[in-house]
């Protein structure tokens, strides 16, 4: 997480989520705060489910995917930010990678 989605203004906190700063399995495992930054999305979603291989993060790493935003569908791109589309990180995490957050997932995320 920290190689990939909490580098320079990624997930910094200022305009998303912060996995920079604080405890990142509480970040991970809690709903995004209903205030924030201006242009966060998806408030209120728990990235990480325990034992939900359908966990918004899980879903997000491996393609575009929807959550709820303030009471209608929000469209993410594909973290890391808008990967394999030329965006500002085009690197997107490997079939390994992938697969070993959601066997973390799977497992019941321990911390």
């Amino acid at each position: 997480m920290t190689a990939s989605c909490g580098t320079g203004t990624c997930h910094d906190g200022m305009f998303h989520t912060n996995f920079q700063k604080g405890d990142l399995y509480a970040t991970l495992t809690t709903p995004i705060p209903t205030t924030g930054p201006a242009q966060q999305g998806c408030m209120g979603t728990t990235l990480v489910t325990a034992g939900d291989v359908n966990s918004f993060l899980v879903k997000v790493i491996a393609a575009k995917s929807t959550c709820k935003h303030k009471g209608t569908d929000m469209m993410v791109d594909r973290m890391p930010d808008h990967c394999g589309t030329g965006g500002t990180n085009p690197k997107c995490l490997t079939a390994a990678e992938i697969k070993t957050i959601t066997d973390w997932v799977a497992g019941g995320a321990p911390k």
